[in-house]
């Protein structure tokens, strides 16, 4: 089969990056935090461009074996 070939598994989506519990993201949010803390928030101009809706996501991928 073509995903054999080319060395693909179907893998299930998680949608939690253990990254964001290591201590050098902590230490950056905290200082991101810092930095904006003195801003007005009234001086602030939001874009979201985002739209995104869970249910809309595949819950399932392809990675390479292993």
């Amino acid at each position: 089969n073509k995903l054999k070939r080319l060395k693909l598994t179907v893998k299930k989506k998680t949608f939690y990056d253990p990254r964001q519990d290591r201590e050098d993201v902590h230490r950056k949010r905290a200082e991101h935090l810092k930095l904006i803390s003195g801003v007005n928030p009234e001086n602030v101009i939001v874009i979201d461009e985002t739209g995104t809706n869970l249910t809309m996501v595949r819950e399932y991928g392809w990675s390479m074996v292993g």
